[in-house]
């Protein structure tokens, strides 16, 4: 989904507020199973389907989509 002007907001939010690392590896898919496996990832529902947040999480992004969908775009 896209966010208009308010992209520059995320972004901004996001710079001061989400933490990333990444690694250079040619074939990523050959490590994203043990990763998901051996590190807490809530946030990742595709192969986290048996944690703890899983259901509750998909259920919030699925109403998440609902009312930005159903919101203007802000300009």
């Amino acid at each position: 989904m896209t966010f208009g002007s308010g992209e520059a907001c995320l972004s901004d939010w996001m710079n001061a507020n989400a933490f990333v690392a990444r690694q250079c590896c040619p074939e990523p898919w050959s490590i994203e199973e043990q990763l998901i496996r051996t590190v807490c990832l809530p946030l990742n529902l595709d192969q986290n389907k048996s944690g703890a947040f899983h259901a509750e999480l998909r259920s919030i992004r699925r109403g998440a989509r609902i009312l930005a969908k159903n919101m203007p775009v802000l300009r």
